[in-house]
């Protein structure tokens, strides 16, 4: 299972991830709405291919494979990202989610193969 501080560090990654997915784009929408000449169009293309493939990768680097239950953390912001993006949007696109998770285990697999290599020429 999940321990201390993994636990702490885990709680802080869905926090985010609900501000991110869910609490972002809500305050865009409402508060933006189409006023500003589509600026809120372009918080949200600039979210949806910039900023949140930085927080899976980000995420993938800090979790990096402690346990097995961290495999799932992925997995569930990608799940809390769908859910959002078709509460808010009516959105229905796979392709992201599909993308971030990519990004997120490519992530863990890089930092787990830089560990391996820096084991390997220390001894």
């Amino acid at each position: 299972m999940v321990e201390g501080d993994s636990l702490q560090q885990t709680i802080k990654i869905f926090i985010l991830a609900i501000l991110l997915f869910c609490v972002l784009p809500i305050v865009v929408v409402e508060f933006i709405g189409g006023r500003l000449n589509h600026l809120d169009m372009g918080i949200i293309v600039i979210a949806l291919l910039v900023l949140y493939p930085i927080f899976f990768a980000i995420v993938g680097w800090k979790i990096a494979f402690k346990s097995q239950v961290k495999w799932l953390i992925p997995i569930i912001c990608a799940a809390i990202f769908f859910i959002s993006a078709y509460l808010i949007y009516s959105m229905n696109e796979w392709f992201y989610v599909g993308e971030y998770l990519i990004i997120a285990y490519l992530s863990i697999f890089i930092h787990t193969f830089m560990k391996h290599l820096k084991k390997k020429l220390l001894k």
